[in-house]
């Protein structure tokens, strides 16, 4: 695997025509998404660094982190300059590494563990998308146990 830095024109054609997302990724969040759309429009937004792999079949990027601040580029029709990393001749085993990898680092959101312990569930979802949402989580129960209810 080899990795080099480089900073690249995002923008909402480059992401639709050049970046991949693997199916492996955690789901977007659309108040995650908020949150970097208003740096965009308040002119505040940090071109921190986005990670990318090559997909050797096609040429494309598979992206690895960054997720939410392409998708706020997208919806604004914004235009950036950001510092990527781009590597090369990564196995998706090793693509999955990093993910997990970058994504330790972050700031750990309880509400990952929530969603991740309860499931595929599309209306709990969007309850649990919302920064503010109608429901009860109580996590004092027994081992691997939940409890939710509505407000």
């Amino acid at each position: 695997m080899k990795c080099v830095f480089r900073t690249i024109e995002v923008n909402k054609e480059w992401i639709e025509s050049k970046v991949e997302k693997p199916g492996w990724q955690r789901g977007i969040y659309a108040s995650r998404v908020n949150f970097f759309i208003n740096h965009i429009k308040n002119k505040t937004f940090r071109r921190s660094l986005i990670t990318l792999a090559r997909n050797q079949s096609n040429g494309h990027f598979i992206l690895l982190d960054g997720q939410h601040k392409l998708e706020a580029i997208k919806a604004t029709d914004s235009s950036f300059k950001m510092d990527c990393k781009l590597c090369e001749g990564m196995t998706e085993e090793e693509m999955m590494k990093e993910y997990i990898s970058l994504n330790n680092v972050k700031l750990h959101r309880i509400i990952d563990d929530i969603k991740l312990h309860i499931g595929k569930n599309e209306i709990l979802d969007s309850f649990l998308d919302e920064q503010i949402f109608p429901i009860n989580v109580n996590l004092s129960g027994g081992i691997n146990s939940i409890r939710i209810d509505r407000f």
